[in-house]
């Protein structure tokens, strides 16, 4: 009769057993632990862990292994990060300890006797090269206002100030925890869920703010695919008037080559020679944009704003802000087509002017949203400038809110209608 095959005890590595023991001494924790686990989010956020477990590993790891054990256990496996349980093979390492860092609600560092001289191959102390993997993690925490919580392991204390790089200096005023692992874990939670739920109503807040302030909506951009620049930002004019339309109840659909008629007639000048930001005012102000398949003509009232600090007041009374625009060479820098963010380069050398629309703005950073007349540029046409950016690009004496009206017409006219 064959017998099941037994396993030697010396076949089992120390790391393995070490580990069974933490899960055990996991399964015979406190009740506390043993509740379900509180999911926070949806399907979504399991790409984004909110708690963040730093640990050295020479110091810390099978303490790290039983922190990620039991705060998932209690919060989610999907809540917390550990770069060995989280990080998928082939993923690449570094990208994705600073994106988890970047979108935590609470960063824990892990503390234990030899966190502060670990030393390298060489006899080096860790923490002394820029590049140590624990200082990186505790600078990019720092530098994004994550919450950082000390956890002190078997006897450790608080780090000297003196002896920690002055890049990371500032985390040790946080308040620091001894951690007595039931009631340590089962504080750490309630700490977590209190910040998670204050992060919750700061993102809904601002949210709400910049929806207030956001006229684009969900429409991709107002300009058309034409080619030519000229073309292009009189669709930008006639969108942002059709749009302004809406936002009072009216669905009016503008003749897109009427505009360039209009200007044509009264500069005499070809489009391919360009226009004056002051002369497009005066068509749309006075002479207006004829509607399709009718003889009316809407205006667009337009009000002169008093630099980019006016532009958030017309945002919220839903009036667009028309802009004249230089362009540098730098716009057409990859990273604007990845990231949709526009920002000062140094030696950008200036490739020329265009109209394009304010339609929304970031309070926090008092940035604007900025639609171009090229729908395929940015994100469907949108994208954000930098303060700096938008100092540099906008011209200040050319900034008009837009609140398109049906142009007056004379009784008499009306009566040869």
């Amino acid at each position: 009769m064959a017998t099941k095959p037994t396993r030697k005890k010396s076949q089992v590595s120390q790391p393995l057993l070490q580990r069974e023991v933490l899960r055990q001494r996991l399964r015979d924790a406190s009740s506390i632990l043993n509740r379900p686990p509180l999911l926070l989010a949806d399907a979504a956020d399991v790409l984004h862990p909110r708690i963040f477990i730093s640990y050295r590993r020479q110091d810390s790891r099978a303490a790290a292994d039983y922190l990620y054990d039991a705060l998932a256990r209690r919060l989610g496996d999907e809540r917390i990060f550990l770069d060995r349980s989280t990080i998928r093979p082939g993923q690449d390492f570094p990208k994705a300890i600073q994106d988890a860092i970047r979108g935590a609600t609470l960063f824990l560092v892990l503390i234990g006797p030899r966190w502060l001289e670990a030393k390298d191959s060489k006899g080096h102390r860790r923490l002394e090269h820029p590049r140590d993997y624990v200082r990186r993690e505790i600078e990019t925490a720092l530098q994004h206002n994550i919450t950082i919580i000390p956890l002190l392991l078997d006897g450790a204390g608080v780090p000297p100030k003196g002896k920690l790089p002055a890049s990371i200096r500032p985390f040790i005023y946080q308040q620091a925890h001894v951690l007595p692992w039931n009631q340590g874990v089962e504080k750490i939670a309630k700490v977590f869920l209190v910040a998670e739920e204050q992060r919750a109503q700061r993102e809904a807040a601002e949210q709400a703010e910049r929806a207030k302030l956001d006229l684009a909506g969900d429409a991709t951009a107002a300009a058309t695919s034409r080619s030519q620049t000229t073309r292009a930002s009189f669709d930008v004019v006639t969108g942002v008037m059709q749009r302004s339309l809406l936002r009072q109840g009216f669905k009016v659909a503008l003749d897109p080559n009427d505009i360039e008629a209009v200007m044509l007639k009264f500069t005499g000048r070809p489009l391919a020679e360009g226009f004056i930001f002051a002369d497009l005012i005066y068509v749309i102000d006075f002479l207006g944009l004829k509607a399709l398949k009718s003889r009316r003509r809407y205006v667009a009232r337009s009000f002169p704003v008093s630099g980019l600090n006016g532009v958030p007041a017309q945002l919220a009374l839903g009036r667009p802000v028309l802009a004249g625009v230089k362009v540098f060479n730098s716009w057409w820098d990859k990273s604007v087509a990845r990231t949709g963010i526009i920002d000062v380069k140094k030696d950008a050398a200036l490739s020329g002017s265009i109209v394009s629309a304010i339609v929304g703005w970031n309070p926090a950073e008092q940035t604007p949203r900025l639609l171009t007349p090229w729908p395929t540029f940015g994100k469907n046409g949108l994208v954000w400038l930098t303060r700096a950016a938008a100092e540099q690009c906008i011209e200040s004496s050319e900034l008009r809110s837009i609140e398109a009206t049906l142009k007056p017409v004379p009784y008499t006219q009306k009566k040869e209608e």
